[in-house]
């Protein structure tokens, strides 16, 4: 019980939560992230600014400002819908959080309840 208590406080010691860090603080998994969505995710979904997919898919910048990162990891983890069938790895899913989560306007919340606002689809 120390040990836990002890590995809590030097986590919030360095500012680390069980929420995660924001975008700007993972410029690596955004990249990977973007990289992952080029590949998956352009032939439906326009990723960022440059355009492509569908009209039948929302914009990954839309998904941005509905979701927050939790509610992205639980579905990215098991798609459904319209989606194909995805099997990501965690460290894909933490990747695409983190490049969608750096397309979300700063009005919009990073971290909130899991099951907010949007289709997701």
């Amino acid at each position: 019980m120390r040990a836990k208590l002890w590995v809590v406080a030097i986590a919030a010691s360095l500012g680390l939560s069980a929420a995660g860090a924001g975008a700007a603080d993972r410029p690596a998994e955004v990249a990977s992230g973007q990289q992952l969505a080029d590949s998956l995710c352009s032939s439906c979904h326009a990723v960022g600014a440059r355009g492509g997919g569908t009209d039948m898919a929302p914009t990954l910048p839309a998904i941005a400002a509905a979701r927050d990162d939790e509610s992205l990891r639980l579905f990215l983890a098991a798609p459904h819908g319209a989606m194909p069938p995805l099997s990501l790895t965690r460290q894909q899913i933490a990747d695409l959080v983190a490049y969608i989560g750096s397309l979300r306007p700063a009005s919009a919340p990073k971290q909130g309840p899991a099951g907010s606002s949007g289709s997701g689809r």
